[in-house]
């Protein structure tokens, strides 16, 4: 069965899996969140990523 077609929560069915490659928790459930924030320290955008998304920094 391939990754995506799991179900990794019963509460909540569309948690993605994240490898993330840290060494204590290389993988962890949830989901990926952009956020965007002025330098007052606002957030001024955000959007939830679906699945395992790179974001270069």
């Amino acid at each position: 069965m391939a990754t995506d077609e799991k179900i990794y929560s019963i509460f909540e069915p569309h948690t993605d899996l994240i490898k993330r490659g840290k060494v204590r928790t290389p993988v962890e459930f949830g989901h990926k969140v952009f956020l965007a924030e002025s330098a007052e320290g606002l957030i001024t955008q955000y959007e939830v990523l679906k699945g395992n998304v790179e974001v270069s920094t």
